[in-house]
C-alpha cells in the first residue's frame, strides 16, 4: 500500500470520527449501504465517505404533492430497505402513510423510501 492509498483510508476513517456517514460497499448487491459502525477490514471491504445528498426531505405536504406528481407510476414508491412497492394511502402536513408504514414523517420517510423511479422520496435541495 502507497502513501496515498494510506492516506485515503485515513480521511474515510477521520470523517467517521467527525460524525459523517460511512457507506461499505456490497458486492452481491452491487450497491453502497450505511454502517454505523465500521470493521475496517480493508483486505475485503470498500468503504467511502457518504456522498452528501443533492435532496432533502420534504417540508410540507403541498411540496410533497406537487414534487409526487411528475413520478411515474403515480403514487407509488419503493422501500429502500426490502425494495418492496407500496401505494400512497394518505398525505398530510406530519408526513404520510403508505401501504404498511402508517405514520412516516418526511424525515423518516426520506430516510427509507424512494419513488418507483429510484429517485429520493423529496426534492432537490437548494445550492
Amino acid at each position: 500500500m502507497t502513501k496515498e492509498e494510506t492516506k485515503e483510508l485515513i480521511a474515510v476513517m477521520q470523517a467517521y470520527v467527525d460524525g459523517k456517514k460511512i457507506e461499505l460497499f456490497d458486492e452481491s448487491a452491487d450497491e453502497w449501504i450505511d454502517i454505523e459502525y465500521p470493521v475496517w477490514n480493508w483486505y475485503n471491504n470498500v468503504y467511502r465517505i457518504k456522498p452528501e445528498s443533492s435532496y432533502r426531505p420534504f417540508r410540507n405536504v403541498e411540496e410533497c404533492w406537487k414534487e409526487t406528481q411528475k413520478h411515474r407510476p403515480f403514487g407509488i414508491m419503493i422501500s429502500k430497505n426490502s425494495k418492496d412497492y407500496m401505494s400512497f394511502k394518505s398525505l398530510n402536513d406530519e408526513g404520510c402513510d403508505f401501504c404498511g408504514y402508517e405514520g412516516e414523517s418526511f424525515e423518516s420517510a426520506f430516510d427509507d423510501i424512494q419513488f418507483a423511479d429510484g429517485t429520493p422520496f423529496g426534492v432537490k435541495a437548494e445550492q
